[in-house]
């Protein structure tokens, strides 16, 4: 069975990731550039991780060091 999104449902998508990088964004401006760049290297390396454990590189370890 293959399942699709109609043109509502993709709009709706659209809008609620827009919504949601405008919170980010809201939220990140609250803390500092400093810890801004330290959360986004944490993230980073959560994410890397994650593939990782799925069979999935998305990049050399040693770029997120």
């Amino acid at each position: 069975m293959l399942v699709g999104l109609i043109d509502d449902g993709r709009s709706l998508v659209a809008q609620a990731s827009s919504g949601f990088a405008a919170d980010v964004l809201a939220l990140l401006e609250r803390v500092s550039p400093s810890d801004r760049r330290a959360l986004s290297r944490l993230v980073s390396r959560l994410l890397v991780a994650h593939a990782a454990d799925h069979g999935i590189e998305l990049l050399p370890s040693a770029e997120i060091d």
